[in-house]
């Protein structure tokens, strides 16, 4: 098995110096993607029972969860209907109820022959961690296309071993594979993200299509109906509107978003007597993150933004020292291309660009907001991942930019070096122990 996994690492890197084509990496990110998803533990990442628990509560009872729902009563319901045993979910793990309901609809949709066949709920786990598999690689084909548009529209020079290498650093981290395969609205969130921007892109440099304009309309919608922390979508793209096609088709943008909005708004009122439901989620998360109550302000919440990019926004320190060093290298490059590409898309005039350096600080901004205003640590490295497209674009850009060509192969090197080094501790060890090759 551990020669497998070694073959399909230097196959892929040997065809793509081959022929060049991005999408070889697809082949390795599927099956390690497929490995992961049943060799993970369960419940092993942050809320995953919380989102699993809004899934089943979908398929058992047939109607949407709301916050502090009876546990017992699901734990019983799914006894009676399968061989589930309850204490595969954590009790009190309805909390997620207030999340935006799009993803665990769509999952239930595709995955209710299971329930009706089987009726398993472990069937079902799993197949939702496939759905995450499928989302990743649709991920990586959305950057890959939108790199390949900023190329063809000559807003960014072609340099495909950068690019590749890029991709390896960040599809391929622990923390990446950690968040977008396990059972989370993340990953769907993540790609309608990616190819929102992608969109844009094409908005950015293209005449006004009817066709494109409903199409990303009603993906901001489906943005909004899936994850909370992508609000910084909605402001940016009706700025690129206004610049692109003037106030007229921005106007018609923002008010149809708000418009197929305010369902949801009225569901929690109805409910909550909030309009987002969030006021009673943070009452039962903030005494298990903040146990203490502290208050965040500016400065410090701050703080945490420039640690989380120092630390690395996909990658994790590893036990080899190389790698480790490596992985302290990459992350501050990153930060770098952040604070400093922004001056360069306004001299180049590159309507996209600033619209990616925008989306980076755009979540910045309401994570801090996040953090200050509900006393909850918002400015982590999970909800930083909707900006793969930006953060891979303007690096690449930055590092073609303000580096030789040999400094650029150099680079790329070593990034791919990385790739080996991180997927062999991340990926392989772990794996192939509890396949129990070693």
């Amino acid at each position: 098995m551990n020669t497998i996994f070694i073959f399909i690492l230097v196959a892929t890197l040997l065809l793509f110096l081959r022929y060049r084509n991005l999408y070889l990496l697809l082949i390795p990110l599927i099956f390690f993607g497929i490995t992961i998803s049943f060799t993970y533990p369960v419940y092993s990442v942050i809320d995953e029972a919380a989102h699993f628990e809004y899934i089943l509560r979908i398929l058992y009872a047939k109607r949407l969860p709301t916050l502090h729902e009876n546990d017992i009563w699901l734990f019983q319901l799914l006894e009676q209907n399968s061989s589930f045993h309850a204490k595969l979910i954590p009790a009190h793990a309805n909390y997620g109820a207030v999340q935006p309901p799009f993803y665990y609809l769509v999952v239930a949709l595709l995955l209710s022959p299971i329930y009706l066949i089987f009726k398993d709920p472990t069937l079902i786990f799993h197949g939702a961690r496939l759905l995450g598999v499928v989302l990743l690689a649709a991920t990586v084909i959305t950057v890959i296309k939108t790199y390949y548009l900023l190329v063809g529209r000559k807003i960014i020079p072609r340099f495909d071993l950068l690019f590749f290498s890029l991709l390896t650093i960040s599809f391929f981290s622990e923390r990446m594979l950690q968040i977008l395969i396990p059972v989370s609205n993340e990953h769907m969130a993540v790609f309608f993200f990616s190819l929102g921007l992608y969109l844009l892109t094409r908005i950015s440099s293209e005449p006004f299509s009817r066709k494109i304009f409903i199409i990303f309309t009603t993906l901001s919608v489906l943005i909004f109906y899936t994850r909370f922390t992508a609000i910084s979508f909605f402001p940016i793209s009706a700025l690129v509107l206004w610049l692109r096609y003037g106030f007229k088709k921005a106007l018609v943008y923002s008010i149809t978003v708000a418009l197929f909005a305010l369902p949801f708004f009225i569901y929690n009122f109805v409910h909550y007597h909030d309009l987002t439901g969030a006021r009673k989620h943070i009452d039962f998360v903030l005494p298990i993150v903040n146990p203490n109550n502290e208050s965040y302000d500016v400065m410090r919440s701050m703080t945490f933004v420039l640690e989380t990019f120092r630390k690395g926004i996909f990658l994790q320190s590893v036990h080899n020292n190389l790698a480790r060093n490596l992985g302290l290298f990459i992350p501050s490059l990153l930060f770098l291309a952040f604070c400093t590409l922004w001056v360069v898309a306004l001299k180049k005039r590159f309507l996209i660009l600033g619209a990616f350096w925008a989306a980076i600080f755009g979540s910045c901004v309401f994570l801090t907001y996040s953090t200050i205003s509900t006393r909850i640590p918002s400015i982590i490295d999970r909800y930083f991942f909707l900006n793969i497209t930006p953060m891979l674009i303007l690096m690449y850009y930055f590092i073609l930019t303000f580096f030789r060509k040999k400094g650029v192969y150099l680079l790329s090197g070593i990034f791919i070096l990385y790739w080996f080094i991180a997927a062999w501790e991340y990926l392989l060890i772990p794996y192939l122990t509890y396949f129990k090759i070693f």
